[in-house]
């Protein structure tokens, strides 16, 4: 009897606690389809549906640079092409021993131009005759199109004969007929023999002579020392008086660039975030999961201490050596990112999955 009654105790417990099991379980569904089904589970591909708000995060900072680059040019001359350089390859052994002295790096000495060209006489561009103008019914010999320039000069029998271009541009020349159609330029005289087109300026066989060679030869010179710049513009101009400087300016290394970008890039983002919290506690929501982040970029540009004002376009200006003394420039980098961020209510909680 004992027995059958210890039985039916342990079925009634074991009974109530299915029905407990079961009446939890019913309650967590039933809590669980209360939730708001229209804001989407953080991580879903349903973000599309929430609200958004994209904020843009800026940074800059002041970042001194850490290369300096020099350029040097060499110009020699001579009878011959071999003797200009000759004359040129001397002048640059001295300037970079000098410069290897100094602590600059074999490797950091590059040739950024050569050029070894034929010097003429000066009466080699005079033109002989006045340039003539060339109408296409006068064929001239090695011309295919009216006013391309002549390889060879044949000059006329009778340079007399030849119209210039001031001469048919203000109609003084006696020409029968009319111009032609739209030119405004009288047309000339039939000479003798057919006229001839002068390249300009008036480069011949008849006039030119080679009287010598020039040699231009120009480096590129680095170093991480960005305070040596006046010794190093010293050293070079003193083992060799005619050496010019092209230019002076500083830059930062791959390494020092890709370091502070890293750097501003994060306190962008930062920045993005901060401003992204304080517009939605503003509004009464908070920031959801992050929809999208696009950054831009900002180019290091060098910073330029001296050119030189011969090569420079605005004007023709004569050489003038920089100053002795020549001091690194700072340089500013900035980073900029956008960032999308989704928008919660602030009583939002997510559904954790079972």
């Amino acid at each position: 009897m004992a027995e059958k009654d210890n039985s039916s105790g342990m079925l009634i417990i074991g009974i109530v606690l299915v029905m407990l099991v079961t009446a939890g379980f019913t309650y967590y569904i039933v809590k669980a389809a209360e939730q708001p089904s229209a804001i989407p589970n953080p991580g879903t591909n349903a973000t599309t549906n929430m609200p958004t708000i994209s904020v843009n995060g800026e940074a800059a900072k002041t970042v001194a640079p850490d290369i300096l680059t020099i350029g040097f040019t060499v110009e020699t001359t001579g009878a011959s092409s071999s003797a200009s350089q000759g004359g040129n390859s001397a002048a640059m052994e001295k300037i970079k021993s000098a410069l290897l002295a100094l602590g600059v790096k074999d490797s950091d000495i590059q040739t950024t131009y050569f050029s070894t060209q034929p010097q003429y006489n000066e009466s080699c561009y005079d033109c002989p005759y006045p340039i003539p103008y060339y109408v296409d019914s006068y064929p001239t010999e090695g011309v295919s199109q009216a006013g391309q320039a002549v390889d060879k000069i044949v000059p006329p029998a009778n340079p007399s004969d030849i119209v210039s271009v001031n001469e048919a541009v203000s109609g003084s020349a006696s020409s029968p007929g009319s111009a032609p159609s739209g030119s405004g330029i009288a047309e000339p005289s039939i000479a003798p023999s057919p006229p001839v087109i002068y390249p300009y300026p008036c480069k011949t066989e008849q006039n030119c002579i080679i009287i010598g060679y020039t040699t231009t030869h120009t480096i590129q010179v680095m170093s991480s020392n960005t305070t040596s710049a006046g010794k190093l513009v010293a050293a070079a101009t003193g083992v060799y008086n005619s050496t010019k400087v092209e230019y002076v300016y500083f830059s930062l290394s791959d390494q020092s660039r890709i370091s502070n970008e890293s750097e501003l890039e994060a306190l962008a983002a930062a920045n993005a975030k901060a401003k992204a919290q304080g517009i939605a506690s503003g509004v009464g929501t908070r920031l959801g999961p992050i929809i999208s982040i696009s950054t831009d970029y900002h180019p290091i540009y060098p910073v330029y201490a001296y050119t030189n004002p011969e090569t420079m376009n605005s004007a023709m200006l004569p050489y003038e050596p920089p100053p002795t003394d020549i001091y690194p420039t700072q340089t500013q980098m900035s980073a900029s990112i956008t960032v999308v961020y989704a928008l919660l209510p602030d009583d939002y909680h997510p559904i954790t999955p079972y």
